[in-house]
């Protein structure tokens, strides 16, 4: 399993991407994708979000890496992984190898 980022979650859409793998990820890369496709693909599609509970320990994430200005949506997804034992993200965003992860797509 890999955590899907914003930026390879877009690509998912678009069929000049052609990387398809199992996808996981936040309720927070879910509103900054939603966000990205409405105003590319319109509204009129329906999207499920996860719920998490894991806020909090993203606000440490987030004072541990305060000096390289990781998002706090990237610290939730750094919660995700961390807990579900995945150790990888296919994403565009240097943060996630710096927090220790392996990337796809960086």
């Amino acid at each position: 399993m890999i955590l899907l980022d914003t930026g390879a979650f877009l690509a998912r859409y678009f069929e000049r991407d052609a990387d398809h793998a199992p996808l996981f990820t936040s309720n927070h890369e879910m509103d900054k994708t939603i966000i990205f496709l409405g105003r590319r693909a319109g509204y009129t599609f329906a999207a499920d979000t996860p719920g998490i509970e894991e806020e909090a320990e993203a606000i440490r994430w987030l004072r541990r890496f305060a000096d390289q200005k990781v998002s706090f949506t990237d610290c939730v997804s750094f919660v995700l992984m961390k807990r579900h034992r995945i150790p990888t993200a296919f994403t565009f965003d240097r943060h996630f190898s710096r927090a220790g992860f392996q990337t796809l797509g960086a």
